[in-house]
């Protein structure tokens, strides 16, 4: 019961207010064609359709941008860079539960060298996917050019076939834990 407390009469009498103001200036907004004067409403509608124009004009028709991937094909609006960049975080978690005290993951080490303590357990077909990807992953951040498709599409077979291999790992852990 708000209304029994001195603070909560005041509070649901600043509530009401602040409520029918609020009623009051919506009701002076025009909210259908009879309510604004027929010219007003012919301008309001003229710029809408201005705006539109120029927006849909804006966008981009079958071109594709260096980096990206171009709109409606399978790769549409993805930034290549910033995907195989934000790939590198997940590489981590996943190695961290396969070597839970692995350091910190810096900014500026390449991922060979971070992952270093997982080399033994790479194959040759394995080892030769971290390097792809570390190659992949040091594009993205220090190129001055874009990733292209195909470099984007490698890195991320790299980047899938590395989660497979980690994900092996953390499975056959947690089998031998629970035996």
């Amino acid at each position: 019961m708000l209304w029994r407390s001195p603070q909560g009469l005041v509070s649901l009498i600043l509530t009401g207010r602040r409520a029918r103001i609020l009623a009051l200036k919506l009701k002076r907004i025009p909210q259908k064609e009879d309510n604004a004067p027929p010219a007003v409403h012919q301008f309001i509608q003229d710029e809408y359709w201005r705006a539109s124009a120029i927006a849909y004009a804006s966008q981009p028709k079958g071109t594709k941008h260096e980096g990206w991937g171009a709109p409606g094909l399978v790769y549409g609006e993805i930034y290549f860079r910033r995907e195989i960049l934000d790939t590198v975080s997940v590489i981590d978690a996943h190695a961290r539960f396969v070597v839970p005290r692995l350091p910190t993951l810096r900014p500026h080490v390449r991922m060979m060298q971070h992952l270093r303590p997982l080399a033994a357990l790479f194959t040759p077909d394995g080892l030769s996917w971290l390097r792809t990807y570390d190659s992949i992953v040091q594009l993205a951040r220090y190129s001055s050019r874009e990733v292209t498709e195909t470099e984007f599409e490698l890195g991320m077979q790299a980047y899938q076939e590395l989660l497979e291999i980690l994900t092996e790992y953390r499975d056959d852990q947690s089998a031998h834990r629970h035996h």
